[in-house]
């Protein structure tokens, strides 16, 4: 019994080195300073959650909250005022616009949602540049005074011949309305152009150039935030629930491309956008 016990007791000695109370207490301490470092960026993301959720909120109610007050009121009005039938014609444009802000809030929330659940797939289809940028001019065209003021000029930069690839034409239309948007919101007075390059023959960059309120280059990755904004008080001053640009991002990485944002503060912003270039014959385009 003697003899076992000093076996085993003489096989753990050699194993296991002899450590130190000074060495063991050191360790404790490092554990302890990494153990405390994860909780510390563990509650400081979890306080910027909070913080941005209730951002969101706050805006998401507030771009609801207001075409809903808009919609009762002149509603309201409509029912039970004595109202000619000119201003009737006006609230009812009035009731429209208000509802079209709503909806687009709300699309814009569950759409997002979609995305961070990978719900939304891709549909390829053959895509004329031309007919692209013609159907973005007529539309707004169509909502000009709704989506900019007389004093900003839309321009379409294109080349003689078209250009026709293959891609998701809802969600490539769908990208260019949120930089549009978002171009025309923080512009007060001068350019929006859009464009395209060719930089080599895989890549299509589009571009939306504006001459806006520009961007400062320390919150250039930060716009692309969920609920973000360079500066919340744009989001009281110029509207939005922040989710637009997030969008863009996330729609420009299903279809395999980048995001780029070019911007001088006070001198305007060019967003822009790569996606792989699938050439189609224009022959097979127009069949």
């Amino acid at each position: 019994m003697t003899d076992k016990s000093k076996i085993i007791h003489s096989d753990i000695s050699t194993h296991l080195p002899v450590r130190t109370l000074d060495e063991v207490m050191a360790d404790f301490a490092r554990e302890k300073a990494e153990l405390l470092e994860k909780l510390h960026a563990a509650t400081k993301s979890a306080d910027e959650y909070h913080r941005l959720k209730t951002t969101f909120i706050a805006n998401v109610s507030h771009e609801m909250r207001t075409p809903l007050n808009a919609i009762l009121g002149f509603s309201e009005l409509s029912q039970f005022g004595d109202v000619t039938l000119d201003e009737m014609k006006e609230y009812m444009k009035i009731i429209h616009k208000s509802s079209e802000q709503l909806l687009d809030t709300v699309k814009d929330v569950i759409f997002i949602s979609n995305l961070d659940a990978d719900e939304i797939d891709t549909d390829e289809n053959s895509i004329s540049v031309r007919s692209l940028f013609q159907d973005l001019q007529e539309y707004y065209s169509y909502f000009g005074e709704e989506k900019f003021t007389r004093n900003i000029q839309l321009v379409f930069r294109q080349y003689d011949e078209d250009l026709v690839f293959t891609s998701d034409l809802e969600k490539i239309s769908q990208i260019f309305r949120k930089l549009l948007d978002n171009a025309f919101k923080f512009t007060q007075k001068g350019s929006v152009e859009v464009g395209y390059q060719v930089p080599d023959e895989k890549t299509i960059r589009f571009y939306v150039k504006d001459t806006g309120i520009g961007i400062p280059s320390d919150k250039l990755d930060l716009i692309f935030e969920p609920f973000r904004c360079v500066d919340e008080s744009h989001s009281r001053d110029f509207g939005g629930s922040g989710l637009g640009l997030s969008i863009v991002l996330r729609l420009v990485k299903l279809l395999g491309g980048k995001v780029q944002v070019d911007s001088e503060l006070g001198k305007g912003t060019t967003m822009s956008f790569t996606i792989n270039y699938k050439p189609v014959l224009n022959n097979d385009f127009y069949q």
